[in-house]
């Protein structure tokens, strides 16, 4: 969606629309898993972080004279905040966080399709710098049954495969536990197969571009493979790969439309140079997780690529053209 001068076009509201209703649709059945896995408290710290998001956009849109209709938007930017989230956050922090996502990353630039980076990415960030032990500390898939939906209670904690992996070790659960939600981590992130379910519906409806997802993954595999962080091969790379927010990160926010590249080379450095940075973040970071901090920093590479590939394809036709 490029005009003659290789300055992309406005993103049409009509088209962003369907794509917004195709991203909650995919949100649904995560969850759906994260409520059947660790109970109603993944019900209601979704819902205030979507109600956070939506309160900040409105307030937003009244400072800023804009009309106040109601979009999917805010909506999602909650619920991805929600899912990579363990089910223990605090309701107070999540809602900070999802206001500002809204009221610091996305209105400031004009609203809808303007924001140059993913505003989920960016409350995330600021959960994980200001409270992270609250960040990385994940309740047991099958102790859903004692965590109430207020106050700490008896709640059973183990180790993530990300912070296994961070201690060279692997998860003793099996590819099929992966899979199928074993393993404990961030609440909607911990369903393989769902996951993988989420990213096919997304590329059919041509709510995300397919390049982005497979090449993130080829680069995540490529480093996690050069720089491995356990012994062998196999099982290390798959541990990485299906581990923590990752997966998630490469389905649901590299492909955001507004924030990713448009061309299709473009697509794929951008998402080879998020798996690269992902693993490097793993490796050298101060957290566990490193895939939503490799989003913000490729969403600022976004426009130069763009325009690099564009020039670069000019320059070719021209050669091309005087030969």
């Amino acid at each position: 969606m490029y005009t003659e001068s290789g300055k992309p076009k406005m993103i049409l509201r009509e088209s962003s629309s369907a794509i917004h209703m195709d991203v909650f649709i995919a949100l649904i059945p995560l969850l759906f898993m994260a409520v059947f896995s660790f109970g109603p408290r993944a019900l209601l710290l979704s819902a205030v972080s979507v109600g956070a998001a939506v309160a900040a956009e409105m307030l937003c849109k009244r400072l800023m004279g804009q009309k106040r209709g109601f979009c999917l938007t805010p909506v999602i930017t909650g619920m991805i905040l929600a899912m990579l989230s363990p089910v223990t956050m605090p309701y107070w922090i999540i809602a900070a966080a999802s206001f500002f996502s809204i009221a610091a990353v996305k209105m400031p630039f004009g609203g809808l399709g303007r924001n140059p980076f993913n505003p989920a990415a960016a409350g995330w960030c600021l959960m994980a710098l200001c409270a992270p032990a609250k960040m990385f500390s994940y309740p047991a898939v099958q102790d859903w049954m004692r965590i109430p939906l207020f106050g700490a209670g008896r709640i059973e904690y183990e180790a993530s495969t990300a912070a296994l992996l961070r201690e060279g070790r692997v998860s003793m659960a099996s590819l099929g536990d992966i899979f199928f939600g074993r393993p404990s981590g961030p609440m909607g992130t911990i369903t393989v197969l769902l996951l993988l379910a989420c990213c096919f519906y997304l590329v059919f409806r041509r709510a995300a571009a397919w390049q982005i997802p497979v090449f993130f993954l080829v680069g995540c595999s490529a480093a996690a493979l050069m720089f491995p962080r356990a012994p062998g091969v196999l099982w290390p790379l798959a541990s990485e790969i299906f581990s923590g927010s990752l997966l998630f990160c490469g389905i649901f926010m590299l492909t955001d439309p507004v924030t990713s590249p448009k061309r299709a080379l473009s697509r794929i450095a951008y998402a080879f140079l998020a798996g690269i940075l992902t693993i490097a973040l793993r490796h050298f970071g101060a957290f566990e997780q490193g895939a939503p901090a490799a989003v913000l920093i490729v969403n600022a590479m976004a426009p130069g690529l763009d325009m690099m590939f564009y020039a670069l394809r000019k320059g070719v036709l021209s050669l091309y053209g005087k030969g």
